[in-house]
């Protein structure tokens, strides 16, 4: 009799959570930058052609990185996914992570391509950086253990001199 009466709760709750990832999209807008937009376009070849890529709220950030008062863009591909698979762009290091900063006589230049644990803008002595964690192994030591890469925007780049 239980069961019976806890049935339609369950059945209630298994709805939630499978119309979940529809309300978790997000939206891309149509008017990213061509470089931003090829990135988005290369990667989304990676689906298999009954796969459509789905874009989970996270994947786009639009920001300005750098203090030059335009929008820039990071691409997270943890929020990225092909069908119903995701992952595909992760692994022990983090997920592949492409951040595009704009730049006066370039428009807009790709500042990282690699994967990454987690990437925090900051200011750092008057300039724009950012604190990206990555695999410990790129610091010399076990693949768990913490590692963090400081880059500093020197007008045209972020580059690890300060």
């Amino acid at each position: 009799m239980k069961i019976l009466l806890c049935l339609p709760a369950l059945l209630f709750l298994v709805s939630i959570v499978s119309a979940a990832p529809a309300n978790q999209q997000q939206r891309l807008p149509a008017n990213l930058p061509a470089i931003v937009q090829e990135a988005i376009d290369r990667n989304n070849k990676d689906c298999e052609a009954d796969e459509k890529p789905v874009y989970q709220r996270g994947f786009l950030t639009i920001r300005d990185i750098n203090g030059d008062g335009k929008p820039d863009y990071i691409l997270d591909y943890d929020h990225f996914l092909c069908g119903e698979r995701g992952g595909m762009f992760c692994g022990t290091g983090g997920c592949q992570t492409e951040i595009f900063a704009s730049e006066e006589e370039k428009g807009y230049v790709q500042v990282w391509d690699k994967l990454a644990r987690k990437v925090t803008f900051l200011t750092l002595n008057k300039r724009p950086a950012m604190r990206i964690d990555i695999h410990g192994t790129l610091c010399g030591r076990n693949g768990s253990e913490r590692c963090t890469l400081t880059l500093y925007w020197n007008g045209s780049t972020f580059h690890p001199a300060n």
